[in-house]
């Protein structure tokens, strides 16, 4: 869950270094050409909760606690 991994060639090595290149080249290119929408706000809750659109603008209701529970 690294948001920077260490991707430097002294540390990967020549070949994994050009894969690196290579798969995060053609992953930004596909996403620039393509219709999807992106994330609003980047925040950790949204990739951990599961949900993959979060509309932070329209807060979820809350359960009501009462004294019983």
């Amino acid at each position: 869950m690294n948001p920077a991994p260490d991707a430097e060639i002294t540390s990967v090595g020549q070949d994994n270094f050009e894969w690196v290149v290579n798969a995060v080249s053609e992953f930004l290119v596909s996403k620039a050409v393509s219709d999807e929408k992106p994330y609003e706000e980047m925040r950790w809750a949204s990739f951990l909760s599961g949900p993959k659109w979060v509309d932070i603008r329209t807060p979820k209701p809350r359960k009501k606690v009462t004294a019983k529970e």
